[in-house]
């Protein structure tokens, strides 16, 4: 795991009201990265974590189009910082395939309108920000891996926020050391809070309560999630019987960092739902099919036909016996769960997006 480099004002919770503060200023952006960057050329561990991220970055790197001076254009630096995070099942707002730079033009008003905007806003801005101070070339590898290392800190710190509001549903101060039982009731509200985002509103342990028991009920793999958890924790601090915060954040940030394998499980049971019944033309199913299987599955399949051809998903090569592409419905958006401010975790398509096919939806041959 990456040793995430942040601000010491960022790792410590000041005030009890500190986690209703959102993301969402460039001001906050422009701290962090130029946090990372500061780091890289000063001495110490904190550079360590810039040349670990250039070790992960460099195979990618050295397989994209490249400038006469060795630099990456916009676009292509999208394209490589989406892979580097897909990898993990972050699937990084606004770095996504088919979206564009037009979303950097946008005020650094507050409210829920400036947040959406954030979303599809920050990967550009931070690249934009980043060209400027290096005069406006293209991006090379170290400053390639402080933008990855910088929304990692971004993330980190959306983690912390939720940490806090779980610390405080739970009326748990954030100095406390916890035992074992308040652990694991903390991370529960956490991964709640984490699943939820803005859905989650409880703030007193009653309301925690009246919310675990209808989350419970809706959440099929309760029991395994928890076991999932647990297993984080033991991998996080082994042996440790209390736990302060900074201890507990660490385990939420590997929560946060390794869900995306955990809900391959998920993406697994859809894929094979689908392969099931899988027609004559290899990954495809027949429409027809398709929307018979959901009357019976625990999928719904119930999208419609011009929904289906914006995802990509539909294969209209007869069109007297559409399909349904397995792989790229399995990987489209309404497969993905939003679990974040700046990144959904989506089901990893296993025909690999290559630079080529960046702009076009992926079709299997």
């Amino acid at each position: 795991m990456f040793m995430i480099l942040i601000p010491l004002a960022l790792v410590v919770p000041t005030t009890a009201e500190s986690f209703l503060r959102p993301v969402d200023t460039q001001a906050e952006v422009e701290a962090s990265l130029l946090a990372e960057f500061a780091g890289t050329f000063r001495p110490g561990a904190t550079k360590d974590n810039i040349l670990e991220h250039e070790a992960a970055l460099r195979p990618m790197y050295t397989a994209v189009p490249q400038e006469a001076d060795g630099t990456l254009q916009p676009a292509v630096v999208r394209y490589v910082l989406h892979r580097f995070f897909a990898q993990r099942g972050w699937f990084i707002l606004g770095l996504e395939p088919g979206t564009d730079a037009k979303y950097v033009h946008v005020n650094s008003s507050s409210g829920e309108e400036s947040l959406q905007a954030l979303q599809q806003w920050v990967p550009s801005f931070m690249q934009k920000f980043l060209e400027k101070m290096v005069g406006g070339r293209g991006i090379s590898l170290r400053e390639l891996a402080v933008l990855a290392a910088t929304l990692e800190d971004l993330i980190h710190k959306e983690s912390l926020s939720r940490l806090e509001k779980a610390y405080h549903a739970l009326d748990l101060p954030v100095s406390a050391q916890l035992n074992q039982e308040q652990i694991s009731e903390v991370l529960k509200v956490f991964i709640m809070i984490y699943m939820k985002d803005d859905a989650f509103s409880a703030s007193t342990p009653a309301a925690v309560l009246h919310e675990h028991n209808k989350f419970t009920q809706d959440l099929k793999d309760w029991a395994e999630l928890q076991q999932w958890m647990r297993g984080v924790q033991h991998k996080v601090h082994p042996t440790a019987l209390t736990l302060d915060f900074h201890a507990m954040s660490s385990i939420a940030e590997e929560m946060g960092a390794t869900y995306g394998t955990y809900n391959k499980q998920e993406c697994g049971m859809l894929k094979a739902e689908l392969i099931g019944f899988e027609s004559q033309k290899a990954g495809r199913v027949r429409l027809a099919d398709f929307y018979e299987k959901g009357r019976s599955s625990t999928f719904e399949f119930s999208e419609k036909v011009d929904y289906l051809r914006v995802l990509g998903a539909l294969d209209e090569t007869d069109p007297n016996q559409l399909h349904v592409i397995i792989p790229n419905y399995v990987g489209a958006r309404p497969n993905c769960m939003v679990t974040s401010k700046f990144y959904a975790i989506c089901c990893s398509n296993e025909w690999r997006i290559s630079w080529v096919s960046w702009r076009a939806p992926l079709h299997l041959t």
